[in-house]
């Protein structure tokens, strides 16, 4: 072998060797980015809210399709729904799905449409099997029947303290801490003298986490940051004069309140929307529990007494 022919070998693997190293760092710093990548920046896609048979909104509407078959479509595979035939298939897989089934009558609604089941034999059993089939009964089950303009706002007068804005406080507070002084009513007095001024009022208190001036605030607001027994003292105080000592929670406080902003009364019109969204939760409330009555009165409640001559029923006795 001839000296240039060992050069150029060792020519060929230094570069093998050079290549080889830098694919192997762009490897390792690509996987150090990956680590490094933190999973709540990474975006994924799914479904929120899914029913399936088990709720019962959906049971009523002639919908059949279980958990498993709600994972199936997640997963991608295709499915036939039950309410209109439709094959249904994603193009891609969900990276996660939420079934939000409603908690009331799950496990019942099967019982009710089985005839092996006495449960099946009820009034309601009746309406629930025929409005699965025939979706006039089930309009009138389990659809509310909008309410007449009198009657909406017949509703609206009966709640409207529901729907009145809230007063609103502007005042501005001085911390006092007890621990380090006593002297708050000294400093009170120094503020009524000097009026309406509330250039650096601050400085006269110790220092707190919490501004002194606080505009435009509702009761709600200022109590999750002062707590109820503040809010409670600065809704009964007079306009344009300082108060105190307040307490609260931190300690003691010297409070100013310029002024409250007490809304007008409320207008039907303007909240019209939030009626008929209450008077709808409300009255179907009102059809879930007359279900609920009409479940219970299937049932007699049995209750044995205890087998003295059985040890483990005597043992649970004792132990209560």
């Amino acid at each position: 072998m001839t000296g240039s022919t060992i050069c150029g070998l060792v020519l060929i693997m230094s570069l093998s060797i050079s290549v080889a190293q830098s694919a192997k760092k762009d490897s390792i710093e690509a996987e150090n980015e990956t680590v490094k990548t933190p999973l709540l920046k990474n975006v994924y896609f799914g479904e929120h809210h899914l029913h399936t048979r088990n709720s019962f909104d959906a049971f009523t509407v002639g919908v059949t399709q279980a958990w498993e078959d709600a994972y199936r479509f997640a997963m991608g595979d295709e499915i036939k729904l039950s309410t209109t035939g439709e094959k249904i298939k994603r193009r891609t897989s969900y990276d996660f799905i939420a079934i939000t089934d409603h908690s009331e009558y799950l496990g019942v609604l099967k019982d009710l449409v089985d005839p092996k089941n006495p449960l099946s034999h009820s009034d309601f059993a009746y309406s629930l099997s025929k409005m699965r089939t025939d979706p006039e009964a089930a309009k009138d089950l389990v659809t509310l029947t909008p309410p007449t303009e009198k009657e909406l706002l017949a509703y609206f007068n009966k709640h409207q303290q529901r729907y009145q804005e809230p007063e609103r406080y502007t005042f501005t507070q001085i911390f006092i801490n007890p621990d380090k002084r006593k002297d708050a009513e000294k400093i009170k007095a120094k503020l009524i003298a000097q009026g309406d001024a509330m250039e650096n009022v601050g400085a006269l208190g110790d220092s707190f986490m919490l501004q002194n001036y606080y505009p435009e605030k509702e009761r709600i607001e200022i109590q999750k940051l002062f707590g109820t027994g503040f809010t409670e003292a600065l809704s009964k105080l007079s306009t344009g004069q300082w108060h105190g000592p307040v307490l609260s929670g931190y300690g003691v406080h010297l409070v100013y309140v310029s002024a409250i902003s007490i809304p007008p009364s409320p207008i039907f019109a303007e909240v019209r929307e939030r009626v008929m969204q209450d008077w709808e939760t409300e009255k179907g409330e009102e059809l879930y529990e007359k279900f609920y009555v009409n479940l219970r009165n299937q049932y007699t409640v049995v209750i044995e007494d205890p087998d003295e001559d059985n040890p483990i029923t005597v043992m649970e006795e004792q132990a209560l």
